[in-house]
């Protein structure tokens, strides 16, 4: 989960994922999950699940690798997640799981 406080907004407050690669790898596959079940209609996870070198598996180890230089600043890690959920969207939008859904 990215939103940790559950206040509806990711932000800097939602520091609890940072840094912890546990956490964020969760996070972001429940965000890759979710993008999969919109533009997919989840063929991504029902095609691939998590075997390494399938799409899927490639996208979410992709986006977990970004890190920020500023480990420090909680912004700047929110800064990082919005970039790593940007990620997700621009490659699974691009993937042709995706473009067979259109």
């Amino acid at each position: 989960m990215v939103d940790l406080n559950r206040d509806g907004v990711f932000n800097n407050l939602d520091a609890g994922t940072f840094n912890h690669p546990t956490a964020l790898r969760s996070a972001c596959e429940a965000v890759l999950d979710h993008v999969d079940l919109l533009l997919c209609a989840g063929a991504m996870k029902a095609r691939y699940g998590d075997t390494p070198g399938l799409p899927r598996r490639n996208i979410l180890d992709a986006v977990v690798s970004v890190r920020s230089s500023n480990n420090t600043s909680n912004t700047q890690q929110a800064s990082v997640m919005r970039d790593r959920i940007e990620d997700i969207l621009w490659l699974v939008a691009s993937s042709p799981d995706a473009v067979i859904q259109r």
